[in-house]
């Protein structure tokens, strides 16, 4: 059972980890220290946590975050980055939950600690992306034409809709195939594979 859960969590890149409030001890699963860069069975106390684990500029919100919830008793969520020990930094997303005494005190915090660098790193790509396709746009004086084949198989969900375009007056671009959006307008939803970019001198 420990080896199935060892290795579920070492495919999700989500480790676990326990604060006990009467010692102020923590235990981390080998998954959560492969995530820090730290080798198996390393349990570093919070305050080394915060000082050369935790990222600086997130540091002060993590400690901030934490002392609260141990004064309210109350789960919290995070996401913040962190530092390896040879400088890599990771984005990571906590969560965690109090247990508590018949009395409501509060006797440990139980949480996990899921690595999502991946897709912060695809977002940011997506995002810089869109940003190049618009500046080339502008750039070119371009225009986006929707393929009226397109236009008849998007279904309203997934239609563009041009903001801030006089020629459209705002309406949905699908329902109109063949006409041009002039550049600069923006789409809220990017889909550049689904269009063909022209030059008004190629008209």
């Amino acid at each position: 059972e420990h080896t199935f859960l060892t290795e579920g969590q070492a495919l999700g890149h989500l480790g676990s980890w326990e604060y006990v409030a009467a010692t102020g001890m923590t235990y981390w699963s080998d998954e959560e220290c492969r995530i820090y860069g730290l080798p198996p069975g390393t349990s570093p106390p919070y305050e080394e946590l915060l000082a050369r684990h935790i990222h600086p500029e997130d540091a002060p919100l993590l400690d901030e975050t934490f002392r609260e919830a141990l004064r309210t008793a109350s789960p919290f969520s995070l996401e913040h980055r962190i530092v390896r020990p040879d400088g890599g930094v990771r984005v990571v997303q906590d969560h965690a939950r109090p247990h508590v005494d018949g009395q409501g005190k509060l006797l440990k915090y139980t949480g996990s600690t899921l690595d999502i660098t991946h897709f912060r790193q695809v977002e940011e790509a997506l995002r810089q992306s869109e940003q190049h396709l618009n500046s080339a746009l502008e750039a070119a004086h371009a225009a986006a034409w929707v393929s009226p084949s397109i236009a008849r198989k998007a279904s309203p969900t997934r239609r563009m809709r041009v903001l801030g375009s006089s020629s459209s007056g705002g309406k949905d671009v699908a329902s109109q195939p063949g006409t041009p959006c002039m550049s600069g307008s923006r789409w809220a939803m990017p889909l550049w594979q689904s269009m063909q970019v022209f030059s008004p001198d190629a008209r």
